[in-house]
């Protein structure tokens, strides 16, 4: 998400919905309910060693389960020995488990590390890349608050230790009868009801030189329902990936619009164009999105007769190729009825300037809820922008006592996921939630848009900053 235009602008009533990473839903607004901002550290929950990146997670409750261990049993072919790690046996499924959702063939990530040939010849560079911090991506520190496919996002250190094994035992390859399945991460929406795209394939020209690089397109889409229905599960379709910086989705207004909004070629939104005729938000996606499975009898409101409104942001880093065209999409499954309906609030600091130069630059800000407004949370999604370094967010209830949410002591533009937690978290009424992000807007920070840096605000713009939970909720 980026832009020039903040969300707690997008007032809509009270903005509800949404289901992946964008949403804001205030407070009531009683007397019991405010929200503050202020820059410097807050003070979170312990919870446990936490890891920059997820390479070295002290204490974790789960991850590598199906790669502890850096030995292998039985016999070995080869020339190798029982005590050696190999690559059947103890490589692979280190590999398949931490790494392979991005380093596949056709992946986004350098090297398909489902051949044994290409990972033994990169070996050395993942560990690597591992001790740095660098890879895997960052994830929130599962001892924080356990979600769904924390085993895969976070690497603990025993899976670490593997691949060091292995290195240092020189690569065998071993048995292929040893060989171990690990189920991966599927990044589509498996068995969805309902698949929605843009009218017609789109060509970004970048030209606006007030905001280069960058290019937002909005496309109006019916969705065909002829009944009330709910959201159940979403995930998008993106089609030129290197491009497409995020997808928002908003349920359009009921009233009469212009025409020129519907053309199959979409409109420019890069000054909050769409706007004028949104309703709410009902959701979204930023690069390293998940599919997002709500929990049964758990769902988001769709209206008969509902249009959506898709916001499109491409962003040109000056790599892209000759092909520039996009015609993402997204899925959901979908059914007739729940018994609790979901909504997604965002909580987030706006007034912030990063010095140029910073290498740790923190902002922080706490809101209360209503005493007469608990909260179920299903997930948190942290959003930042290339400059993010950590974050933290963590509830405290008017005794004090605290529950820790979200925390990393590490981020990734690339890796941008809603933590759905595997126990739904209760938060009372009367509560403060807090949180925190950091950023390192210096030279040493090899995302870095700038150079020399510059001091950087608010806003939606790649190259500007965001500090925003989006936290799936429910009464």
């Amino acid at each position: 998400m980026s832009r020039s235009t903040p969300i707690p602008k997008i007032s809509l009533p009270l903005i509800s919905l949404i289901l992946i990473t964008t949403t804001s839903v205030a407070c009531s607004g009683e007397e019991d309910s405010s929200t503050s901002a202020t820059t410097g550290a807050t003070t979170p929950p312990t919870s446990g060693t936490s890891s920059s990146g997820g390479a070295s997670g002290g204490s974790t409750t789960s991850g590598g389960g199906t790669t502890s261990g850096s030995t292998t049993s039985g016999s070995t072919t080869g020339g190798t020995s029982p005590a050696q790690t190999t690559w059947y046996a103890d490589a692979s499924p280190v590999l398949q488990t931490h790494c392979t959702r991005c380093h596949w063939e056709s992946g986004p990530g350098t090297g398909d590390f489902t051949d044994y040939a290409t990972a033994s010849a990169m070996a050395e560079v993942m560990v690597n890349q591992i001790d740095v911090g660098q890879m895997p991506p960052p994830a929130s520190d599962p001892t924080c608050q356990d979600y769904h496919a924390s085993d895969a996002l976070w690497m603990p250190d025993d899976a670490t230790d593997t691949l060091r094994a292995w290195v240092e035992d020189d690569t065998p390859m071993g048995d292929p009868s040893t060989a171990v399945t690990v189920d991966a991460i599927d990044g589509a929406l498996s068995d969805p009801d309902l698949e929605i795209y843009m009218p017609a394939a789109y060509t970004p020209t970048f030209s606006d030189a007030s905001n280069p690089g960058n290019e937002y397109r909005c496309f109006v889409i019916d969705l065909g329902l002829e009944e009330d229905t709910y959201v159940t599960a979403a995930q998008p379709i993106i089609d030129n990936t290197p491009m497409v910086h995020h997808v928002v989705l908003y349920t359009m207004t009921s009233s009469e619009v212009d025409e020129s909004y519907l053309a199959p070629e979409g409109f420019s939104c890069i000054n909050g164009e769409e706007y004028r005729i949104v309703r709410e938000l009902v959701g979204g996606w930023a690069p390293g999105g998940l599919p997002i499975e709500l929990p049964d009898g758990v769902g988001m409101q769709l209206d008969a007769g509902e249009r959506l409104v898709v916001q499109m942001h491409y962003f040109d880093p000056g790599t892209l190729g000759e092909d520039t065209s996009d015609r993402s999409g997204y899925a959901f499954r979908l059914t007739d009825e729940v018994k609790t309906e979901a909504w997604l609030e965002a909580f987030g600091v706006y007034d912030f300037r990063i010095p140029a130069g910073d290498e740790d630059y923190a902002a922080s800000g706490s809101t209360r809820l209503s005493v007469r407004q608990p909260r179920t949370l299903y997930s948190v999604l942290p959003h930042m922008h290339v400059l993010g370094r950590a974050y933290s967010m963590y509830a405290e209830n008017e005794k004090g006592d605290q529950t820790c949410l979200v925390e990393s002591e590490g981020y990734s533009f690339e890796n941008q996921v809603q933590y759905m937690f595997k126990e739904p978290v209760v938060i009372e009424g009367g509560s403060y939630l807090h949180y925190e992000c950091r950023w390192n807007n210096s030279e040493s920070n090899p995302n870095l848009i700038h150079h020399p840096p510059i001091d950087t605000t608010y806003g939606e713009r790649t190259d500007e900053e965001m500090c925003i939970f989006f936290a799936l909720v429910s009464e």
